[in-house]
């Protein structure tokens, strides 16, 4: 049952990834900005955050998926942590949501659709980062802080005479 409350977290993710790109190819569409992609984004937050309300309690679910490098996927899970979390971003980015629709205003500033991309896709982004399990096994994703901080570490080790 876990394995769907998973692939129901992932769709919302996605799908917060789909509005952003729904606004970027409309940029300047005033309307559907704020008369459908943002809403649309509440309906997705208060999804996500329904989704992890139901799953607070239950048992830990994980879920590999064959995304990312060559032999290195995406390892997913959901236990209690994640569906906290995951209650708090979608609850609160339902209401910022709302906000932000009616906070728009002709001609000022960055294009609506430009700022629907970002916000959507860092709302996605966040989503997959609360569920990822691999952030400890390796970090793949990540090799420059990985050579930065090898580099650091070096510098702190004095040279034996």
């Amino acid at each position: 049952m876990l394995a769907t409350q998973l692939h129901d977290v992932l769709a919302g993710a996605l799908a917060r990834l789909a509005i952003g790109l729904i606004g970027v190819l409309q940029p300047h569409n005033f309307r559907l900005v704020t008369r459908v992609l943002f809403p649309a984004g509440a309906i997705v937050g208060l999804a996500i955050a329904s989704v992890a309300l139901s799953a607070i309690f239950g048992a830990p679910g994980s879920l590999i998926l064959p995304l990312g490098l060559p032999d290195l996927p995406f390892h997913a899970r959901l236990d209690a942590l994640s569906c906290f979390f995951l209650l708090l971003l979608g609850s609160v980015s339902a209401g910022v949501s709302v906000f932000a629709a009616g906070y728009f205003r002709r001609g000022e500033g960055t294009p609506p659709g430009l700022q629907c991309l970002y916000y959507h896709v860092l709302l996605g982004s966040m989503a997959l980062v609360l569920v990822a399990d691999d952030a400890d096994r390796d970090h793949a994703g990540d090799p420059y802080n990985n050579r930065q901080s090898r580099g650091e570490m070096r510098v702190a080790r004095p040279r034996a005479t």
